[in-house]
């Protein structure tokens, strides 16, 4: 019972952390330190660092359904708003971007493989983060039904793959 009590202990200080971090970037914004793009890209990155400690910590998976749910549901709302998806598009989309990556995350971490879905969250959230930086200041050849570049799509490919190979040699 003291196991899934900490476990408790580490998913509440997770939900603190969230408005904290917030907080603290609108603060950078309002005094111009960042720009709000930046102000997202860190907390992306924040958020995305956040599945290490609760891999350490946390292994009930239907715990650990509760903060990923909400940030797969916050990226896929926030995609689908930004992105020019035709009508079947925005129909699939939260079946790709939200129901299967949720169901193959909770699978994983119920089979006590939360190592891979570290793998997958932090290979996301890097390879997300240089594909809005490089598809921003090199982005030349958007992708019509995304707005993204193929720039940012090369970026997010070989940061992946630098990451997994580093992981791969440690």
């Amino acid at each position: 019972m003291i196991k899934l009590g900490f476990e408790i202990f580490i998913i509440c200080i997770w939900f603190a952390f969230l408005p904290a971090q917030q907080r603290f970037l609108d603060a950078a914004i309002k005094r111009e330190f960042i720009t709000p793009f930046a102000a997202r890209k860190i907390s992306h990155l924040t958020v995305g660092l956040w599945v290490v400690p609760l891999a350490a910590f946390v292994r009930h998976w239907y715990l650990v359904a509760i903060p990923i749910t909400m940030i797969l549901a916050a990226n896929v709302h926030a995609n689908s708003q930004r992105g020019n998806l035709g009508r079947l598009q925005r129909r699939l989309f939260p079946l790709v971007g939200f129901l299967l990556p949720e169901v193959l995350i909770l699978y994983f971490w119920h089979q006590q493989r939360s190592d891979l879905v570290v793998l997958a969250v932090l290979a996301m959230t890097v390879g997300d983060t240089a594909a809005a930086y490089v598809g921003i200041h090199f982005g030349r050849h958007r992708i019509p039904w995304t707005g993204k570049t193929v720039e940012g799509g090369i970026a997010n490919f070989i940061s992946t793959l630098v990451l997994l190979a580093g992981v791969g040699h440690v």
